[in-house]
């Protein structure tokens, strides 16, 4: 596993960005630039042909490896681009979007954030050239890739990972932690299973 350090927004040096990220606070473009260093990471190293992305403040379904590992058996030699193993929406009800192969896989249409999600090797050399210049937050960015058909876009439901943010936590995207969120429930919280076993022991 490596972990990426974030791109600091408090050193960040806004004249290395590219024209048309002007109106984008520092916040945003520091978001930017962690996602875009990890898709040029999976380009550039002949060792990885699948990366998968995590924000640091996420829970897990507690049997997300079987369950990845059988959604992939299923999903089988398709191409994909990007695969949402954990979002906000994603189009799931639509059943336009399902994928004969396995219940729990459909195509994403109009997915929000980024709690949670695998770029193959094809999908980060996409990534490189279109998600710029950075004009919006990175899941909406996302978001209109896919709209446009330019990524190949699949995702979990329920999904397998989940974004937790309490009222008072702060994140560069919330200084002030004013506002909480907490996602949707995975299935069985890896978080939840962990609390369960401190009480008892």
């Amino acid at each position: 596993m490596t972990v990426f350090s974030a791109t600091d927004k408090l050193t960040l040096d806004r004249s290395k960005f590219p024209p048309g990220s002007e109106g984008m606070g520092d916040s945003y473009l520091a978001c930017w630039d962690s996602h875009m260093r990890v898709y040029q990471e999976v380009v550039d190293n002949p060792a990885i042909e699948t990366a998968l992305i995590l924000e640091d403040d996420v829970d897990f379904d507690f049997d997300i490896v079987a369950k990845v590992a059988r959604a992939r058996a299923a999903i089988g030699d398709r191409p994909w681009d990007i695969f949402y193993l954990g979002h906000c929406e994603s189009g799931w009800g639509n059943p336009r979007n399902a994928l004969d192969s396995f219940p729990g896989v459909f195509h994403s249409s109009s997915p929000a954030c980024t709690h949670g999600y695998a770029v193959s090797k094809r999908g980060a050399r996409k990534l490189v050239q279109e998600l710029t210049p950075p004009n919006a937050p990175v899941d909406i960015m996302l978001d209109n890739l896919i709209t446009r058909k330019v990524l190949e876009s699949l995702a979990m439901h329920p999904p397998l990972i989940t974004q937790v943010h309490l009222k008072g936590d702060q994140s560069d995207i919330n200084p002030d932690g004013k506002f909480g969120y907490v996602g949707d429930n995975v299935d069985t919280s890896a978080e939840g299973r962990l609390k369960l076993l401190r009480q008892l022991h």
